[in-house]
C-alpha cells in the first residue's frame, strides 16, 4: 500500500490495522513466531506458548502495563484483524504443520 496520500497530506492513514509477523527456524525443529497487530491506540503482541499482550499506546507508550485480563473485547476484535489478513494463509501456520512432517 502506498503511503504516499499520507506524505502528500491528501490522508491520515492508508489502513485501518498494521501488522507485522515474524517467523524463524528454531535449531530444534519447530518454529518461532510471533505477531502483532495494531490499530494506533491498542497494540496485541502473540506468541506461541506465551499469553497475548495488549497495551494501551496512548496510556503506555513504553507497553509496560498488559491489558488482556482487563480488555478480552479489545484481544479478540485485533486478533480477528491479524486472522482477517485478505484470505491468505498463515504462513506461520503452515510452516508449523509442515515442521512435523520433517
Amino acid at each position: 500500500v502506498s503511503l504516499k496520500p499520507i506524505v502528500d497530506g491528501e490522508r491520515e492513514s492508508v489502513r485501518k490495522y498494521a501488522i507485522s509477523e515474524l517467523i524463524k527456524p528454531n535449531p530444534k525443529g519447530l518454529i518461532t513466531s510471533f505477531g502483532t497487530v495494531t490499530d494506533g491506540r491498542w497494540k496485541l503482541i502473540m506468541q506461541i506458548g506465551e499469553e497475548e499482550r495488549l497495551y494501551d499506546l496512548m496510556s503506555d507508550p513504553f507497553e509496560e502495563d498488559n491489558l488482556a485480563a482487563e480488555f478480552p473485547e479489545e484481544v479478540e476484535r485485533l486478533k480477528t484483524a491479524f486472522g482477517d489478513r485478505g484470505e491468505k494463509p498463515n504462513p506461520a501456520i503452515e510452516l508449523y504443520v509442515k515442521s512435523f512432517d520433517a
